[in-house]
């Protein structure tokens, strides 16, 4: 995303933007800072002249009653620096209830951003759609470039239209032009002008769109998108000029749906033969939005439940869509006896009663007490120990040398009184002598390092004695070791009973049958051969998009200029069109270019027949073999669970707990004895 401008409001007054909601073609839309509940449309490049006069318009002119409910209309205009038009302040819609409606499209968007929606839920968006668009043209509008990103949807299926600085708008009595229209819902009679102009937006050309839309909503597909016999597959706009309608009641040879998608046949006749009528060439008076609406508000009271598969719609009397694009997909099923014999093994795990929940804290069996450890020690030797033999040695030196200290004084002095000034000396060096500033405290380390390495030069260093200190403390030092290791032991053990108790051994079993079986069933479905199909499917869809030839009458946005600008990146196909290569184009022609190749995706169709037989056989076969040996695996795992006892590694961890307590008293017993012995 672009860095955006300084942005200011029509007084001057400057807005800050904040972070990024999403990209369109032409703008992005931005948070504004602590403001809430508005959105800025910033554009990417600035408008041209007669579009930013309708923008100035469109701010002007409060939205029309009739439109006020479904339409998101702007509410003020943004302009940049040099009192350039940058953009528009826009009502913001939770972005945690609509989403795009691109996204109920296909099914396998609709299954991630909509997992709730059935076919009932698309027909009511359906129904939506077209109120209003009849409430647009009432207010005397066109949406002119009709496209999924100006619609946006709920989780409740309510609708708005966006972008309505886009549509071809009637305002202050003048009609304003869109800048460009999308060739997927452009008319044949506005293809053949060319798709890449918005002039000439009317109600047939968005009755036009807007039955392309509803028909995408109700069946999945483009109504012009099929498996081409010969030749190359064409492009959105070249089906649409040539009149390519799939399901026409006199189509054209060599042009097919593909199997596995919805049939037409599915949907009333009523509803028929209204898109037959909006599809019709030579151009025939196409069903207003009104129309659809009455129409889609009868098919949704007419759909029932499908009788075969739960979560099936269909139109009692006309065969389920679901249904008949299972029978017909390219991916047939292995046969009902697979899922039967899958289903039978599941009902018996689920007839397993699931044990109680297990206490937080890991139980303790208590086990008998546990004899004394040994100190495993060597005999005592008698006399005195280690550490009475230092202090007996220590104070007989500091006897010996006071005393040799007062006898040489004495004999020196020749009195006795003078012999008692060394003690005196000592005494007042210890007490009064501190307040001095002679070093004593350096003067007694000194010497009390002296003596200590005397005492122990003197004390014998192999004796009995020191040998027993030695054995003590070295066994000391085991029984320390040896706690700890039971204490961690302990702390193991509690930790294994949260993941191996009866409930969660319970759950974790059953998750990983779930597994297996989901995995038994995608087997079932053709899950090998789905494979080998999506890799044919993708070499299709690379061919087709090779096809697909950049001009600059096929692409919105796209004249001779932007053209060279394509070319000169590399790009001449669709399949030319990537991320890194748009990414040194201008940010509007890369994102109308990237916009191009996701429409021709998804209008492109694959057809299974192109993939050789023989390799349909080969991975069929190995796919049976693969499946056999499958439910034999889940039949034995099921065995195990129905047969297992989930409380039996909780009772054994429980179990080892009252054992390692017990050791972990015994070890705390014999190193509490050790500490006592005086060494």
């Amino acid at each position: 995303m672009t860095a955006p401008p300084a942005l200011q409001d029509v007084y001057g007054v400057p807005i800050p933007p904040g972070r990024p909601l999403a990209q369109g073609r032409h703008a992005d839309l931005l948070t504004l800072g602590e403001v809430r509940g508005q959105v800025a449309k910033v554009y990417l490049a600035p408008p041209p002249p007669a579009q930013a006069q309708k923008v100035e318009e469109l701010v002007k002119v409060p939205p029309h009653p009739d439109v006020a409910r479904r339409l998101v209309w702007p509410l003020a205009a943004l302009y940049g620096p040099n009192r350039q038009l940058a953009g528009l302040l826009l009502p913001l819609l939770p972005p945690q209830q609509f989403q795009g409606v691109r996204a109920l499209l296909r099914a396998d968007t609709r299954r991630r951003s909509f997992p709730e929606a059935d076919w009932p839920f698309a027909v009511r968006v359906g129904r939506e759609l077209a109120l209003a668009f009849a409430e647009l043209h009432a207010a005397g509008h066109h949406m002119g470039d009709v496209r999924p990103e100006h619609a946006l949807v709920s989780d409740a299926g309510e609708v708005r239209l966006v972008g309505a600085d886009d549509y071809a708008l009637h305002l202050a009595g003048r009609d304003f032009a869109g800048p460009v229209a999308s060739a997927e819902y452009l008319p044949p009679e506005r293809q053949r002008v060319g798709s890449a102009t918005g002039a000439g937006a009317d109600a047939e050309s968005d009755a036009f769109g807007l039955a392309v839309l509803l028909f995408e909503l109700l069946l999945g597909r483009h109504p012009y998108a099929g498996i081409q016999a010969r030749g190359a597959a064409p492009g959105p706009g070249g089906a649409i000029a040539a009149g390519l309608f799939v399901d026409a009641p006199q189509a054209g040879p060599g042009r097919r749906t593909a199997p596995g998608e919805w049939p037409f046949a599915a949907l009333p006749p009523a509803v028929q033969a209204l898109f037959v009528q909006a599809f019709a060439v030579p151009v025939v008076p196409r069903p207003s939005p009104e129309t659809w609406a009455a129409a889609l508000g009868a098919l949704a009271a007419e759909l029932v439940p499908c009788a075969r598969r739960a979560g099936h719609w269909q139109v009692p009397g006309l065969p389920c869509p679901s249904c008949a694009a299972e029978r017909e997909g390219p991916a047939p099923s292995s046969g009902e006896d697979v899922t039967a014999r899958v289903q039978r093994l599941w009902n018996d795990v689920q007839r397993v009663v699931a044990p109680p929940p297990s206490p937080p804290v890991a139980p303790v069996i208590e086990a008998p007490p546990l004899p004394p450890l040994p100190l495993a020690l060597p005999d005592k030797p008698r006399g005195l120990n280690h550490r009475q033999q230092l202090q007996l040695l220590t104070w007989t030196l500091r006897v010996a040398v006071l005393a040799a200290l007062m006898l040489g004084v004495g004999l020196v002095q020749r009195s006795v009184l003078a012999g008692l000034v060394v003690p005196a000396l000592i005494v007042f060096a210890l007490t009064l002598g501190r307040r001095f500033a002679v070093d004593w405290d350096g003067l007694i380390d000194r010497y009390e390092r002296w003596e200590h390495d005397l005492v122990r030069g003197l004390l014998p260093r192999r004796g009995p004695q020191q040998r027993y200190r030695r054995a003590v403390r070295r066994r000391r030092a085991e029984v320390k070791t040896e706690l700890a290791a039971r204490v961690a032991q302990r702390e193991e053990l509690r930790e294994r009973y949260h993941v191996e108790n009866a409930a969660a051994l319970h759950l974790r079993e059953q998750q990983a049958l779930e597994q297996r079986r989901a995995h038994l069933l995608s087997l079932s479905a053709g899950g090998s051969l789905e494979a080998l199909l999506g890799r044919w499917r993708e070499r299709s869809r690379q061919d087709y998009l090779r096809q697909q030839q950049l001009s600059s009458s096929g692409v919105p946005g796209v004249g001779p200029r932007e053209l060279g600008l394509a070319v000169a990146q590399g790009i001449r196909t669709a399949l030319d069109v990537t991320a890194e290569r748009v990414r040194a184009l201008p940010a509007p022609l890369g994102r109308e270019l990237l916009a191009w190749r996701r429409g021709l995706e998804d209008f492109f169709q694959f057809d299974p027949g192109a993939v050789p037989r023989a390799e349909l056989n080969a991975v069929q076969q190995r796919g049976q073999q693969h499946l056999g040996d499958e439910i034999e695996t889940f039949e034995r795992a099921v065995h195990a669970y129905t047969n297992a006892r989930w409380d039996r590694h909780e009772a054994e961890i429980s179990r080892q707990l009252g054992v390692v307590e017990r050791e972990i008293e015994q070890y705390k017993k014999a190193l509490s004895e050790l500490r006592a012995i005086k060494v």
